[in-house]
C-alpha cells in the first residue's frame, strides 16, 4: 500500500494481512519486479500509474471505462505521455455497461 500518511502501524489495527505500508512507488514495484512471485496491481490510483509509466515501469494496462460522468479528477495519462501499447482484448460487462479495454507493450 502507497500512503503518504499511514504508518506501517496503522496497518495493524486493521484486518488486512500481508501488506505494508510504503512511500516510493517506483523502488518498491522495482524491488517486487526483481522478486520471484507473481503480477503487481494498481488499483484506482492515477497518480501511482502516472509515476510506474514514467518510470517504464508497467507492462499491462487494463482500462475500465463506465458510462457515468463524476466530473473532474486527475488525469490517468499526463499530456506529454507517448505510449505504443496495443490493444490486446476487450470485454463488455452487459449489466453496466462498462467495457474494459487490456492493452500491452508491443
Amino acid at each position: 500500500m502507497f500512503s503518504t500518511t499511514l504508518q506501517q502501524a496503522d496497518l495493524e489495527k486493521t484486518e488486512w494481512t500481508n501488506a505494508q505500508v510504503a512511500r516510493d512507488p517506483e523502488a518498491e514495484v522495482r524491488s517486487l519486479k526483481a522478486a520471484p512471485g507473481r503480477d503487481i496491481l494498481v488499483l484506482n490510483s492515477a497518480s501511482i500509474i502516472q509515476a510506474l509509466l514514467k518510470a517504464d515501469l508497467v507492462d499491462e494496462l487494463y482500462l475500465t471505462v463506465v458510462p457515468v460522468t463524476l466530473g473532474g479528477g486527475l488525469r490517468l495519462l499526463p499530456n506529454d505521455h507517448a505510449s505504443a501499447w496495443r490493444l490486446a482484448g476487450t470485454t463488455t460487462i452487459p449489466t453496466t455497461g462498462a467495457v474494459t479495454l487490456h492493452y500491452g507493450r508491443p
